[in-house]
């Protein structure tokens, strides 16, 4: 699958409610995005580095032949094989949403961690609990 069509899918699935998924979009794709961290994508000698996703552009299929056009592909199809650094650019635009969306959603979901912590007492005994009465009358 090409790596614009996976970015761009991987953020409207997080848009339709799972919105981690934001965070695996940024998270797969932030070398080809955002450049390799020392502290993190740094060679080391004795460690076995996991292998990276595959490089933004390198879009070339196993069953090309020998004239560079894939098996059972017209000339019409060729025409809308899509440059590489189309590619790339479409991966940058999904994935920097992804990071927005992502960084919007944890800064929501955090607030309304500190807010329901500093501010439980307020909300009262019955708002999270339910009542001896409440579990006679429903049975659970």
């Amino acid at each position: 699958m090409r790596e614009d069509l996976l970015a761009k899918r991987m953020f409207w699935v997080g848009c339709c409610g799972l919105p981690w998924l934001w965070a695996v979009n940024v998270l797969y794709f932030r070398v080809a995005v955002f450049g390799p961290l020392k502290w993190v994508d740094s060679p080391s000698d004795d460690q076995d580095h996991a292998q990276m996703p595959p490089a933004v552009g390198q879009m070339m299929s196993d069953d090309t032949e020998d004239d560079g056009t894939a098996a059972g592909e017209s000339a019409t199809q060729q025409e809308s094989i899509v440059s590489p650094e189309a590619i790339k650019e479409q991966v940058r635009t999904w994935v920097r949403r992804s990071t927005m969306g992502a960084t919007t959603i944890a800064v929501i979901w955090i607030a309304w961690i500190i807010s329901f912590q500093l501010n439980r007492d307020s909300f009262g005994p019955n708002w999270f609990i339910m009542s001896q009465d409440e579990a006679d009358a429903t049975g659970w």
